[in-house]
């Protein structure tokens, strides 16, 4: 009988299916040439928008889809140091017309409180060998957007977007990171927390008693008590 090894083979084979995952891994750098310290201005399409950054990077793109440019500022070894700190922000006024538009496309929705339980048979086998089994219960509990969803309760919320920048600050030697707390409208944080990442969204709810025979042509303005941002107000300055 003829017998094949396998044991030489799977590692080659395996070695070849892993190449294309480690090259696509591998981003492609610039030709930049500039001696002097500096950071590259990165861009990005989202949202109907470009963000722009700078970043101390070479890569022609980086691993969350920025694009390298021509265009740099040169910068000290203490500015590096800021841009490693606000590596994954941008700066919320030169790409403004980003954050609108993702407080535009923030809307407040409904869920549903479900509860049910369920009983289902489970079959054994007993140490003596014998068949045997036993009822045993599942519940079933979570929040839906389906008013017609098994179990719904009359437990309804109001899920609401609010919004958050960063500022960066130096304690002890090194910069840091602080957050600043969530509101309505980016408008009343970009002053004083004036960086950005590109989820900066928080969710938060309210939640209502209502009656089951109403779930199904309930709206989100039958209980809406959240205050959004102005969004006639396109300008990044509050209207006062």
């Amino acid at each position: 009988m003829k017998v094949i090894k396998v044991k030489k083979i799977m590692p080659r084979v395996v070695a070849l299916l892993f190449i294309p995952f480690i090259l696509a891994g591998c981003s492609k750098k610039s030709d930049c040439d500039i001696k002097a310290r500096h950071v590259h201005l990165y861009t990005k399409n989202a949202r109907n928008a470009v963000i722009q950054t700078y970043l101390n990077s070479e890569d022609m793109r980086t691993y969350d889809g920025y694009n390298w440019n021509k265009e740099y500022i040169e910068v000290t070894t203490e500015d590096l140091e800021f841009y490693k700190t606000k590596e994954k922000l941008f700066d919320g006024a030169l790409n403004w017309d980003y954050l609108y538009n993702i407080m535009k496309s923030q809307k407040d929705y409904l869920e549903f409180y479900y509860y049910y339980t369920e009983d289902y048979y489970v079959s054994c086998t007993d140490e003596d060998g014998n068949e045997c089994g036993y009822w045993a219960t599942d519940t079933h509990q979570g929040w839906t957007q389906n008013p017609n969803y098994r179990g719904v309760t009359g437990k309804v919320r109001v899920v609401h977007s609010r919004f958050f920048g960063y500022r960066i600050v130096k304690k002890d030697g090194k910069y840091v990171l602080e957050k600043s707390k969530s509101v309505d409208d980016i408008r009343d944080v970009i002053q004083n927390y004036p960086y950005f990442s590109e989820e900066c969204i928080n969710k938060v709810n309210r939640e209502y008693q209502v009656d089951k025979s109403k779930l199904s042509s309930l709206k989100v303005q039958d209980l809406d008590e959240f205050t959004g941002p102005d969004l006639s107000n396109t300008s990044i300055s509050k209207a006062k």
